[in-house]
C-alpha cells in the first residue's frame, strides 16, 4: 500500500469530497443568516442543555484527536501530533466548562466558580482551536514530510501531557484565580459586552488566519474538512458578536455551531 493510500494525512480530495464540503459550508453560511437577526430572542432556561452538549463534544473531539494520534504514528507526524493535541486540548476544557456552568449542577457552578469563570473556558477553547490549526499548518508547510525519526510514542505521549498540563492551568487560572481576569458576566445571565466583544473579536481574528493560512495549502482531505470546522467555529463566534446574555436563540445556536464544528 502506497503512502497516500494510508489515510487523510496527504491523500489528495476527491471532487465529491469537495463539493459536500463546500455544500455544508453554503448550509453555514445560511444558518448564520438567519440566526443573526433572531438572536436576542429570550428563550426558558434548560439547565440539562449545556452538559448533554458538553458531552456530546468531549466524546466526538476525542475521537478526533484518536484518529490524528493514529495518523501521527503512521507518518511519524510532528503537525498530526500538535493538532491531535489541540483536539485533546479543548475536548479537556468541556469538562470544566459543564462543571463550572451556572445551573448546570449547582446553582452557583461547582469548583469555586466565579461569575465569568465559564465564559473564559469557554473563550479559551474558542482560540485554541484556530491556534492549533495554524500550528499544525505552519509545520507542514516547512516540513512538508514532517517526520520524527524517534519513536512516534513518545512524542504523543508528550502532547496528550503538554494538553493535559494546559487544560489544568486553565482551569485552575478560570477558576481559583478568576479574580485575576477581566470580569465577562454580571451575573449567569448577562455579560459585560465592551470585555465579551473583544474576546470575540480576538476568536474571530485568529480563526480567520487559520483559515487563510489553511485555504492556501489544503492539499489533503483533512485539510479540507479543517476549513468546514474552521468555518463552523467563525460562525459561532459572529453568532456571539451581538449576544447580550445567555438564554437566548443565538446563545443556544452558538452551541450547535461547536458541535457542528
Amino acid at each position: 500500500m502506497s503512502r497516500t493510500q494510508l489515510g487523510l494525512f496527504d491523500t489528495p480530495p476527491r471532487r465529491r469530497e469537495t463539493q459536500v464540503a463546500v455544500a455544508i459550508v453554503v448550509l453555514l453560511i445560511v444558518s448564520l443568516l438567519v440566526i443573526f437577526p433572531l438572536g436576542a430572542i429570550r428563550l426558558p432556561e434548560t439547565h440539562g442543555f449545556v452538559p448533554a452538549i458538553n458531552a456530546t463534544m468531549f466524546v466526538s473531539e476525542v475521537v478526533i484527536a484518536t484518529l490524528l494520534f493514529a495518523q501521527a504514528a503512521i507518518f511519524r507526524s510532528r503537525a498530526l501530533v500538535v493538532l491531535g493535541s489541540g483536539y485533546c486540548f479543548i475536548a479537556l476544557l468541556v469538562i470544566p466548562h459543564a462543571l463550572t456552568f451556572p445551573g448546570a449542577f449547582a446553582p452557583d457552578g461547582l469548583l469555586g466558580a466565579g461569575v465569568s469563570t465559564t465564559a473564559w473556558i469557554g473563550a479559551t477553547r474558542r482560540i485554541a482551536f484556530p491556534t492549533a490549526v495554524l500550528i499544525y499548518v505552519l509545520m507542514i508547510r516547512d516540513c512538508p514530510q514532517a517526520e520524527s525519526p524517534s519513536r512516534p510514542g513518545l512524542w504523543t505521549g508528550i502532547g496528550i501531557a503538554v494538553a493535559i498540563g494546559l487544560a489544568a492551568a486553565v482551569t485552575g487560572l478560570a477558576t481559583v484565580g478568576h479574580e485575576l481576569l477581566p470580569p465577562l458576566f454580571t451575573s449567569r445571565r448577562d455579560v459585560i459586552y465592551p470585555n465579551v466583544l473583544a474576546m470575540n473579536g480576538t476568536a474571530i481574528v485568529m480563526t480567520l488566519v487559520a483559515i487563510a493560512t489553511l485555504y492556501r495549502r489544503r492539499n489533503s482531505v483533512l485539510d479540507v474538512w479543517l476549513l468546514v470546522a474552521l468555518t463552523a467555529w467563525l460562525i459561532q463566534s459572529i453568532v456571539n458578536l451581538p449576544l447580550h446574555g445567555r438564554f437566548t436563540l443565538g446563545w443556544y445556536s452558538l452551541f450547535a455551531m461547536m458541535l457542528a464544528s
